[in-house]
């Protein structure tokens, strides 16, 4: 039988992937340390768009992104904040897992 590979824990520097909602097809990284806010939600940053099921978002400067994601500071100069989408399919299971334990339960 073959060992396992250990896995790799997650830290500030972990790469998260983003996109401005669930189905864009630019997709940013940013470093954990800069996340914010995380929360399921059903409506996207910027346009307000629905998604089909309560997906992952988190807030994050937009100076702060690399690569080109839906977002273009015409409402203000950077930095400010923007929500983002963070997919299963685009991150490491251990950094989604992460970032999905840190949701605020929501208070009654």
């Amino acid at each position: 039988m073959t060992p396992r590979k250990p896995i790799a824990p997650v830290t500030p520097e972990s790469k998260v992937r983003i996109r401005r909602q669930y189905n864009d097809w630019k997709i940013g990284t940013v470093p954990l340390a800069v996340v914010r806010d995380p929360q399921f939600s059903r409506i996207s940053g910027g346009g307000g768009h629905r998604s089909p099921r309560p997906m992952l978002y988190v807030k994050v400067y937009c100076d702060q992104v690399e690569g080109a994601i839906g977002h273009n500071c015409e409402h203000g100069p950077p930095p400010h904040d923007i929500r983002v989408c963070v997919t299963k399919k685009d991150n490491e299971k251990r950094v989604y897992d992460y970032l999905a334990g840190q949701v605020q339960p929501l208070v009654k």
